[in-house]
Formats: structure tokens, C-alpha cells, sequence
């Protein structure tokens, strides 16, 4: 899956360069790539003795806060999605992930409990977890004043505005997320 992920990220950078030839064959190599996380999927959720490999990684801490009902990652970050003026991708590479996020089987990431709470590829559970966590991420930035994180939220904002006009509009009933 390691593996699997970086030449993902690699995918992600070809998609991005200016080369037509490039960009071409980054295409074909994002779908064989979303077609064997499919395939993995379908292995994991239909294997009954399936379960996560543990880790002996203790990282330090105060233990003043239960964190062993959280992952280490979730779909977005394993899909190379980073927003903000340290590490943030250019609004097309986001919106590629996103993109994929949406519309593909996602990575077996994590259990095949948490990934089925993502819903199914192009359903309105999908988007709709999808834009929670993307106004989820903006609304607890927006809350910390020990940093500025007003790009990240301008990215957030504006990664939301792109999916309710590619996916929600005329298509779906639910809520839209607000982070006003």
C-alpha cells in the first residue's frame, strides 16, 4: 500500500506538468492505479479473516487525551490532499484527489469499517462525508488562534465550492455544509 501510495503522489506531480505526453500517460497510470485499489478493496471487505496488521509505534505524549479510537490517516492525507502555503497543492492537483475521492473506490485505508462509512463512489453518502470533512478541517482552523491558517481555509473553502458545483448542484438534497 506504501508503495502504491507514493506512486499515486507521483501520478498527482506528472498530472500537473506542462507536457501534453506527460499528462497523457499520467491519465492512464491514475486509472490502473484506482483500478487496483478497487480490486485490493473488494479483497479486503470480502475476506473475513481481514484485519490491520499491528504497529509497536508509540510515539510520546502527556496521555492526558484517549487517541486509540483514531487513525493515523485518513483517506484525504493517504490521497496526497494538502492545502495552505507550507506543503498545498495547486487547485487542480487538489481537485484531482478530490475528483477521485468522489467518483472511484477508495484505498483500503485503515478498516474496512471506516472506509465504508465513506459510502459508495459517486453517492450522495460519499460527497456528503466528503464536503463534512473539508468544512470540518476549515471550521476547527478557523477556531485555533495560536496560528494563521487563512490559506488553508481559503483552500478548504474553495476545494468546497468546487464540489457543490461539479457534484451537489441539480444532482443531490442534502445540506451543504456551511463554514461561514
Amino acid at each position: 500500500m506504501q508503495e502504491l501510495q507514493g506512486q499515486w503522489l507521483n501520478c498527482l506531480r506528472l498530472l500537473g506538468d506542462a507536457s501534453k505526453g506527460k499528462r497523457q500517460a499520467a491519465r492512464k497510470f491514475r486509472a490502473a492505479v484506482l483500478f487496483e485499489w478497487e480490486r485490493r478493496c473488494k479483497l479486503a471487505l470480502s475476506d473475513p479473516d481481514y484485519f490491520d496488521w499491528p504497529s509497536t509505534q508509540a510515539d510520546l505524549g502527556d496521555r492526558s487525551q484517549r487517541f486509540d479510537t483514531w487513525n493515523q490517516e485518513g483517506v484525504l492525507k493517504y490521497m496526497g490532499y494538502e492545502v495552505g502555503r507550507t506543503k498545498g497543492l495547486a487547485d487542480h492537483s487538489r481537485r484531482e484527489i478530490l475528483d477521485a475521492v468522489f467518483s472511484s473506490v477508495l484505498p483500503p485505508v485503515n478498516s474496512p469499517d471506516y472506509v465504508k462509512k465513506w459510502g459508495l463512489p459517486g453517492s450522495a453518502p460519499r460527497l456528503e462525508r466528503l464536503a463534512n470533512e473539508l468544512a470540518r478541517f476549515a471550521r476547527n482552523a478557523k477556531r485555533n488562534r495560536t496560528a494563521d491558517y487563512s490559506a488553508a481555509v481559503a483552500d478548504w473553502e474553495a476545494d468546497l465550492k468546487y464540489l457543490h458545483r461539479m457534484y451537489y448542484i441539480g444532482k443531490f438534497r442534502f445540506g451543504w455544509p456551511s463554514i461561514g
